[in-house]
């Protein structure tokens, strides 16, 4: 029986086909490497092919739609003892591959985090959004799912399963209660480029000014769910 190392958990949302280009950027990862696709639509018939040729365990899981369930369904499907949790815009270099490697290599417990990078800085308005993620995510150890979260499943299991009640912002509610956990994200010194493609389309300041209400609003939600837990 193959020992799975790693499993890279991907959830695709409906119609959505940035994985396509996000597939081929994953050669060089370990050989005990599954890849998980966890989507909320059936695979395309045309689609096998591209999947096969990726890595020879490649699946393709169909979930109720929302990120939360597709990321539990992929993590309870998965074998690995690392997980890494990807987007489908996410756009790895051989340079955070290759960190991805040393920590399945050296069996790390921890949960590791990459900065974040944009494919077009919209003549440097995107350069304000970087430094906000990191001033974020180093200050307050709140790094979000588009930062490529590689974590043990012994880790990841202690804290628990995503809250798929959250229709948005599942990924903040479960770094608030792994902060609650004593488990402290480890910052990459590798940066991690994603698409940039809402910011175009919906417009710079309007996107980030949403951005940041929908976070104050999604903390103070996790902090009275917290209180009434107690």
């Amino acid at each position: 029986m193959t020992v799975v190392a790693l499993s890279v958990i991907i959830p695709v949302g409906p119609g959505d086909q940035a994985w396509h280009g996000l597939l081929p950027q994953l050669a060089g990862l370990p050989e005990s490497t599954e890849l998980i696709i966890s989507a909320c639509e059936p695979v395309p018939d045309e689609e096998s092919t591209r999947l096969d040729s990726v890595c020879h365990a490649c699946h393709w899981l169909q979930s109720r739609p929302g990120r939360a369930y597709q990321l539990n369904r992929g993590i309870e499907f998965g074998q690995g003892r690392m997980l890494w949790l990807l987007h489908a815009d996410s756009r790895p270099t051989p340079d955070v591959i290759q960190q991805v490697c040393q920590w399945v290599d050296q069996h790390k417990e921890g949960w590791l985090y990459f900065d974040l990078a944009f494919d077009d800085r919209l003549w440097g308005r995107m350069q304000l959004n970087t430094i906000g993620a990191r001033l974020r995510s180093r200050l307050f150890d709140l790094p979000f799912g588009d930062q490529g979260w590689l974590i043990s499943r012994q880790r990841f299991e202690h804290v628990g399963p995503f809250d798929a009640s959250w229709h948005r912002g599942e990924d903040l509610e479960w770094a608030l209660r792994a902060r609650r956990h004593q488990l402290k994200p480890v910052p990459s010194q590798t940066r991690l480029v994603t698409s940039s493609r809402r910011y175009r389309e919906q417009g710079w300041f309007k996107t980030t000014l949403n951005h940041v209400v929908q976070t104050l609003k999604m903390v103070r939600k996790a902090r009275q769910q917290k209180e009434q837990n107690q």
